[in-house]
């Protein structure tokens, strides 16, 4: 009782389906390879359900023979580690904007009113333009600045 139509966007929808189905298995096989990788032995068939790190029983004692480099990859240790870097930069950033800053400019070239007398000479031009920043009324935002650093 339905239309050509409706049957030909049920069809490319369960196409559609049947692609993310095989997206989705891909990566979970992916997922399962990083994990083998990370423990550095296959999974055992037994594994408990997902579940958050308060619901799950971990593992108290580990193995005496447990390599020390999978400490060191371990995501979350990276990615604390890369937090850390992160903060010491900020703070060298904030620090840094207490200390005066010096800019120079250079230019040089030629300029000429007219193109057939660009390159004559006498045309040739430059500029040089020193700046200097002292930041002595930025002292307590700076200090706010610091003191937001992690």
């Amino acid at each position: 009782m339905s239309s050509e139509l409706d049957l030909r966007t049920s069809e490319a929808q369960r196409e559609s389906i049947r692609a993310s189905l095989a997206a989705l298995e891909q990566q979970r096989a992916q997922a399962g390879n990083a994990l083998v990788l990370l423990v550095g032995v296959p999974l055992p068939s037994d594994l408990p359900p997902a579940g958050t790190f308060k619901t799950q029983q971990l593992i108290d004692d580990l193995p005496a023979d447990l390599p020390s480099e999978l400490l060191a990859r371990r995501p979350d240790i990276r990615s604390a580690e890369h937090t850390l870097q992160a903060a010491n930069a900020n703070i060298g950033i904030a620090r840094a904007a207490f200390f005066p800053s010096v800019t120079l400019t250079a230019f040089g070239g030629t300029a000429s009113n007219e193109l057939s007398h660009l390159f004559e000479k006498g045309t040739g031009i430059w500029s040089f333009a020193p700046s200097v920043n002292v930041p002595i009324f930025a002292a307590g935002r700076n200090k706010a600045n610091t003191a937001l650093c992690p």
